[in-house]
C-alpha cells in the first residue's frame, strides 16, 4: 500500500537515491551542493518542509520502508498575504511510475496547500512527459504561460 507523508530528515538518504535516479534519466549530473542546500531547506524550513512529500510502499514489518517518489513544492507568501505554491519536481521510480501514484502524490500537495489557504497552485510542464499531462489535465490544471531557457555553460 502506497502512503504519503511529509519528508523527514531521517528520509535523506533515500532522497539523494530518488534524486540521482532523476538526474540519470535526464542525463543530467548530479550536484551534491545543489542538493545538500536545496534539501536541508526543504526539511527545516518551516514553509518549505510543508510542501515536501515522499510515497513509501507501506509493509507489515519493522523493516526501513522504502522510498519509491518524492515531489517537492516551492511555496511563497508575499508581503500582502499572497500566496502560492509551486510544484517543482515529481518523481517517481519506474517501476511505480503509474497514474494513480502519481495522482496520489500530486493530491497530497494540493490537500496540504488547501488546508494551508494557498491560493495558487503551479506546477513545471515537462512537454515530453504524457502521463504528467495527462493527470494535470484530470487536476483541472490550467497552462498560463511556457517558459524556455537558454543554458549558457
Amino acid at each position: 500500500m502506497l502512503k504519503i507523508r511529509n519528508a523527514i530528515p531521517e528520509d535523506r538518504n533515500q532522497i539523494e537515491m530518488l534524486t540521482r535516479l532523476l538526474v540519470s534519466e535526464r542525463k543530467e549530473s548530479f550536484d551534491e551542493k545543489r542538493f545538500e542546500w536545496g534539501l536541508l531547506r526543504r526539511l527545516f524550513d518551516p514553509l518549505q518542509r510543508q510542501g515536501t512529500f515522499v510515497a513509501e510502499i507501506e509493509n507489515n514489518s519493522d523493516e526501513a520502508k522504502e522510498l519509491i517518489g518524492m515531489i517537492f513544492s516551492e511555496l511563497r507568501v508575499d508581503p500582502f498575504g499572497n500566496s502560492e505554491g509551486h510544484i517543482k519536481e515529481i518523481y517517481l521510480r519506474p517501476k511505480h511510475r503509474t497514474d494513480e501514484n502519481l495522482e496520489a502524490l500530486l493530491n497530497a500537495v494540493i490537500e496540504q496547500l488547501k488546508k494551508m489557504d494557498f491560493q495558487v497552485i503551479k506546477v513545471n510542464l515537462k512537454p515530453d512527459d504524457e502521463q504528467s499531462s495527462k493527470i494535470y489535465r484530470l487536476l483541472n490544471l490550467k497552462e498560463k504561460y511556457s517558459v524556455l531557457e537558454l543554458r549558457l555553460d
